[in-house]
């Protein structure tokens, strides 16, 4: 008996350590940065990723240069130009936990349609938009407070860098549509060969030398 309790002891022992070297603050959150994202009739889209850091400085404005990546190329002057909701410096596959807030009728009042459909899409080497996951009437509830973050488009949303060399900006944007709503105009999108078509609506992905396995 006291072999045992001696053996239950050390395993407990053993267990602290290794939550304690894993996060010395259990209630940390570890999917920062947040970013919000604007879209039409009135909704927002709250992101994080999952060891994503910003490419922003301390007073808000894109960095060049990455503190936490010092050897990542640095910014390009025009990228630092357009009007992304925010830069962020990761590896991939990237899972993106989603937080939609619905949308707004003309009236002010919350819209309580169902979302028939959501897409994920990215700005291809090739200079256009495509649409990498297109999901129509889903069947899990997709509108849910800031807090209620998850992978609205399933884990390791972008599976890779997608062509994208080390330290490039690689726009992707979360499109949502619903009853006579809709995040932006998803047809002109895919028409457009701007990077940023709408001002605070795409998230640049700056993709690192680090490729995590599946």
């Amino acid at each position: 008996m006291k072999k045992i309790l001696l053996s239950v002891l050390g395993l407990l022992l053993c267990g602290a350590a290794v939550w304690a070297c894993f996060d010395d603050d259990p209630f940390s959150d570890l999917s920062k940065p947040e970013v919000t994202v604007s879209g039409g009739d009135g909704s927002t889209s709250d992101v994080t990723t999952e060891g994503g850091t910003t490419a922003r400085d301390d007073n808000g404005n894109f960095s060049p240069v990455n503190p936490d990546f010092p050897d990542l190329p640095d910014l390009k002057p025009e990228e630092q130009t357009r009007k992304y909701a925010d830069i962020l410096v990761s590896a991939f596959p990237l899972t993106l936990n989603v937080a939609f807030s619905g949308f707004i009728d003309p009236d002010g009042k919350q819209c309580n349609q169902p979302i028939t459909r959501l897409c994920l899409l990215y700005f291809s080497t090739a200079g256009k938009w495509i649409i990498l996951k297109d999901i129509r009437n889903p069947k899990y509830q997709v509108v849910s407070d800031a807090e209620g973050k998850r992978a609205l488009f399933g884990k390791h949303t972008i599976p890779s860098a997608m062509g994208y060399p080390r330290g490039d900006v690689m726009p992707v944007m979360l499109y949502f549509e619903g009853h006579n709503h809709q995040s932006f105009n998803l047809n002109a999108v895919l028409t457009s060969t701007d990077k940023v078509p709408f001002d605070n609506m795409a998230i640049g992905i700056r993709p690192t030398d680090n490729i995590r396995p599946y």
